[in-house]
Parts: C-alpha cells; structure tokens; sequence
C-alpha cells in the first residue's frame, strides 16, 4: 500500500543515518526496492535511511508494509534493533543506547525482578524484568548486557563521548575523566620495591591503523601522565622498581626508568603459549623493565630472565609469578601500583582493586 510520506513519524532509535547519496541516486533510477515498515500510527519502525533519501529527493507517498505493535513501544524497538543488527548499521553508540532504553521500558512495563532471585528467560513477565531477559531479547550475552549500559550511561553524563568509534574508547575515556575528577591519594610512606602497571595510551603511537590490537575498556594515561605519577617520592634512596611494559612501548620504559631516577638493569619477559593481538607480529610476550634506585642488591641470583605462564585472564590482566619473583628477590616495603586486588604484606593502589 502506498502512504503519504508526510505522514510518517520517524521514531527509530538511530541517531545519524549516514551517507546516502549513492541511495538516493539507486531511488532515483530505479525505485524503492524494499519498502518502509511502519506501525499502524505511521511510526516508522524501519527504514530510516530509506526514508531520509525519500524526503531528500520530494517523494510525496511511498510503498510501506505496515505492522501493528499495539502501541507496544518495546516491539517497536526490538524491530528497528533487529533490522539495523542484521545490516550491522548502528554504532557502537547508538546500541548501548538503545538497549538500555529497551531495558527500561520493559522494566517501566513489568517492574523490576526482586533482587536476590536468579532471573531466565523462562521466568514470566509478571516476575518483573530483568537485565537477563533484555539480553535474551537481543540475542546478546549478559556480559554485553553489562556493558551496555555502561556505555549508554557514560554517554549520557558526557553527551560529546558519542562521537568516539567504538564502545571500549567510550569506557577509556569515560573511567579517565573519572579519575582526574575523583584522584585516588596514593599511599604513605617509602617502599623498597615497587611494582607499576601503567595503563598505556596507545595515542601517542603515532600509527593510525592499529592492526586489531585490543582496545581497553579501563581509563589509560598518556605518557606525560605516567610520566608525572609521584614514583620518585614513593621509593626509598635505595629501591628496585619492576615496570610492566609491552613490546610496542618497550622504548617509553627506558625514559621512564631514566626520568625517575633508576638505572636501567635488565628486561624480565612473560613468554605466553598462545597468541594475542598485535602490531605486524602476534604478540606472545610482555616485558618488565627493572631498575635499581642507588645502591640494592638483589636478594637472590639463580632466577632466570623469563617464565611462562598459560592461564589467559581478563585483557591487560598479569601472573601472580612476578609477584612470587619480587618477595624473593627484593626489598620490602612493596608497592604495586594499577593493582587488581590486594595482597598480604604488599601496599596496593589502583582504581580497580576489588
């Protein structure tokens, strides 16, 4: 059936519909292929870039397949979902976001599901809703679920993070901003050892095509911004400092080490049995630059220069092994700093210590 062009609403969710000249020249010289979807209030449930070129070039009616939703505002979005999933159009933006709306207007509907009860997708709508069963809709894990959410609730408090290409930048910025609002105080006192694993930036890498390499979801620090961590004033006269480095920053390390007093010793090396992401080459390795602060001999000489570990944790995440090599090796007081977790006898600083 045809409809007035006029007529229709549009109420997708997507928020920029792109480049559509060449559209709109296909339009011109050969017509619409597929209809619009619409509702039967002439909302506009699919179609977005089709209808944007339509009234760009002064259609007045177009072919339209209409189907009804009842004002079931959910279905509504679950069919824009579907059709921009399918053609992998939306950003990662404009996902989060419209899945968190989707979540909250199944929740509006059913109500929240009581917390402490485990939630499926075979729990009835009058148990309430849950974050489970938005996922189930979806087709998406509950992981991405998560951080969804996360997304869509870091571009609302800062609305220009739309702009950035993927939703693991959005989240690196977002946790950065956070952090220079909401400073952690670092710890008292001097440490005979200590142990940094700096959040690198890879801005600064001047290589615009990153090769696939993993994109962190956590807040990183330019180099000027390691740079200016308080090492120096954390570390006694006579001290060692191990720093986490990864191949492509290996030369930052050796300024760092410089910078903040220490000689330059020796690399340790992570030998990893499986590949990861990287530059040209898989990466299977990661470094510790280590430096020695005055006079600090090493407590024990019969451990190697690398070691090999084969449990795979969450990106950016390391071995306990050095950790081991460290108590054995050097002086205490220690310190880690960009810690993940606490740890008996070590003083630990960090934004995601759990």
């Amino acid at each position: 059936m045809k409809v007035e062009l006029a007529k229709i609403k549009n109420t997708q969710p997507r928020r920029e519909h792109g480049n559509i000249t060449d559209l709109k020249v296909s339009i011109a010289d050969v017509g619409l292929i597929n209809p619009l979807t619409i509702d039967e209030n002439y909302n506009l449930l699919a179609g977005r870039r089709r209808y944007q070129a339509l009234k760009e070039l002064g259609w007045k009616d177009v072919d339209v397949r209409t189907m009804p939703i009842n004002s079931d505002e959910a279905k509504a979005f679950l069919i824009s979902v579907h059709e921009n999933l399918k053609r992998k159009s939306m950003t990662d933006p404009e996902m989060a976001t419209t899945f968190r709306d989707y979540d909250k207007i199944k929740r509006e509907q059913y109500g929240n599901q009581p917390s402490g009860r485990h939630s499926s997708s075979s729990d009835s709508e009058e148990d309430g809703w849950s974050l489970q069963k938005s996922c189930d809709d979806w087709g998406i894990g509950l992981t991405t679920g998560h951080t969804a959410i996360k997304i869509a609730t870091a571009i609302e408090e800062n609305p220009d993070l739309v702009t950035m290409p993927s939703g693991n930048r959005i989240l690196s910025e977002y946790k950065h901003r956070e952090l220079i609002k909401n400073p952690i105080p670092f710890p008292e006192g001097k440490y005979g050892s200590i142990l940094i694993d700096p959040p690198w930036s890879r801005d600064d890498e001047n290589d615009a095509d990153q090769f696939g390499r993993a994109s962190p979801t956590y807040g990183t620090m330019s180099f000027g911004e390691i740079k200016a961590l308080p090492v120096p004033e954390l570390a006694l006269p006579d001290s060692h400092l191990y720093l986490w480095v990864t191949n492509r920053s290996l030369p930052k390390s050796f300024l760092l080490l410089e910078y903040w007093g220490y000689r330059y010793i020796t690399l340790l090396t992570w030998c990893k049995p499986y590949f990861g992401t990287g530059n040209y080459f898989r990466g299977q390795t990661e470094h510790i630059a280590f430096g020695v602060k005055g006079s600090c001999p090493i407590l024990r000489h019969n451990i190697g220069t690398w070691f090999v570990t084969d449990n795979k944790k969450e990106h950016s995440s390391k071995p306990d092994e050095i950790h081991k090599i460290i108590e054995v090796c050097s002086p205490k007081p220690w310190l880690e700093m960009f810690a993940r977790k606490q740890r008996t006898d070590w003083a630990t600083w960090g934004d995601e210590i759990g």
